[in-house]
């Protein structure tokens, strides 16, 4: 499930104009909504990752360690894919029970996990 999840990225990379997207909502209503990737993490900073961090989580976090995603200009809104250090932050905080780990947030608060249901098989 998560090859889908970097597939869309990917492609939502590509559909970037200066890092903005002309995004439609509700009531006909259109917004310019920016997006931010971090650089890649290095194998030191993989290397802190809890051993069962599922490895399509350690992939985006070697090509971004982070990114924020369809923020507006003023910063409001959005979601946030966490780094390394913001899922170490986290995951003592949410006390995520085994086999969960923290990989953002969204725009009211609300958590990102990925629940890694088997080597290949996990669910955000």
């Amino acid at each position: 499930m998560y090859q889908a999840g970097m597939e869309t990225l990917l492609q939502l990379q590509d559909r970037l104009i200066n890092s903005q997207l002309e995004v439609q909502k509700e009531e006909g209503y259109v917004e310019v909504e920016s997006f931010s990737f971090n650089s890649g993490a290095s194998q030191e900073e993989l290397a802190r990752l809890p051993k069962d961090t599922p490895k399509e989580i350690v992939h985006f976090l070697s090509v971004h360690n982070g990114a924020r995603l369809y923020f507006t200009l003023d910063g409001g809104g959005g979601f946030e894919l966490f780094s390394i250090d913001a899922i170490l932050t986290y995951l003592p905080i949410w006390e995520c029970p085994p086999g969960f780990i923290p990989i953002g947030n969204g725009p009211d608060g609300e958590w990102l996990v990925c629940e890694s249901i088997s080597e290949g098989d996990n669910r955000i």
